[in-house]
């Protein structure tokens, strides 16, 4: 059950786009907000001591005051917002503060920016994606360089989306049987929408040798994989469907990318949930790229789910023995 989010603010207009979100699922999961800032004193400051005090009041002022703008405008009244400072590395802090702090979700801006043609996440943002321990929602910002005060970005975005009228939450699998980690946040996150699960696989009709060359599969092929993928995709909704959860399944052949993001759309998904780590079959984008890619072409929120540490270090071995 989710029911404290951490947001991670920086103090700027970038990280602030993760707010309006974080209220709209605070108000839809009855989860309480943990509003997170860390700040660090550049080594050549003379009185360190005092200038981290004054960063430090500095950023409690700062988180305070969003705090009472979303207290006095947008969450509903049973909500709770708490603030905390932290001192030292945003990477590790974070991390810190959601286990401290009993959080079990985080909810971050990408701060992602292109670089040669491709999307690429923020240094934070990708640490928090390999290192965390509880499922993680990254949102790409719309029209970035618009609307630079907080009331503008809430009203902006209660304007143009509305999870609460969707309900809908989109499950992205691939037969492997270590993404099935997905299944158990994803019928937590649904129930306490009211919401119902999308189950989707894409198979793709083209496949790699080692030299990443590609060739057309037959059709034969094609056909057999939407055969496995429909059978498999079945067992899971009903395992879905038997702990109460309304959930459909839909096996689609193309792109995964396009594919994705095109049932996101038809669906009119809340959220894709997804995990962080990649499919062993050579011809598939890992996981963790997909959710990357995704996130690049698409402003829908991705939920990022981890193994448990035994599991991802079981299956990174199995990993390095198949790459040989």
């Amino acid at each position: 059950m989710y029911n404290k989010i951490l947001v991670p603010l920086d103090g700027s207009p970038l990280a602030e786009k993760a707010l309006p979100l974080a209220v709209e699922l605070a108000n839809l999961l009855k989860a309480s907000l943990l509003l997170a800032r860390v700040v660090k004193v550049p080594a050549n400051i003379s009185d360190h001591q005092a200038h981290e005090q004054e960063v430090i009041r500095s950023a409690e002022f700062y988180l305070d005051g969003v705090r009472r703008f979303l207290t006095n405008t947008t969450l509903n009244e049973h909500e709770k917002v708490q603030i905390t400072v932290a001192y030292g590395d945003p990477r590790e802090q974070i991390l810190e503060i959601a286990t401290a702090k009993k959080a079990n979700l985080i909810l971050m801006t990408t701060h992602g920016m292109s670089f040669e043609q491709r999307f690429t996440l923020g240094s934070v943002a990708s640490h928090v994606l390999q290192h965390s321990d509880i499922p993680l929602i990254l949102i790409k910002p719309q029209e970035i360089d618009k609307y630079s005060t907080l009331a503008e970005i809430m009203g902006h975005y209660s304007a143009v989306n509305a999870v609460e009228a969707k309900h809908s939450v989109v499950v992205t699998l691939d037969g492997n049987p270590d993404e099935e980690i997905l299944i158990a946040p994803a019928i937590a996150f649904a129930q306490q929408i009211g919401g119902a699960i999308q189950l989707l696989e894409v198979v793709s009709p083209e496949i790699s040798d080692p030299q990443f060359q590609y060739r057309s599969s037959s059709i034969k092929e094609t056909l057999g994989d939407y055969k496995i993928a429909s059978d498999y995709l079945e067992k899971i909704q009903l395992q879905i469907q038997n702990q109460g959860v309304s959930c459909y399944n839909a096996v689609l052949v193309g792109n995964q990318i396009s594919e994705i993001i095109n049932f996101s759309k038809l669906v009119n998904a809340s959220i894709l949930v997804m995990p962080s780590f990649g499919s062993s079959n050579v011809h598939r984008l890992t996981a963790g790229t997909l959710a990357e890619e995704v996130l690049r072409e698409s402003h829908l929120p991705v939920m990022v789910v981890h193994p448990p540490i035994n599991q991802k270090m079981a299956y990174l071995k199995r990993e390095k023995i198949e790459s040989r």
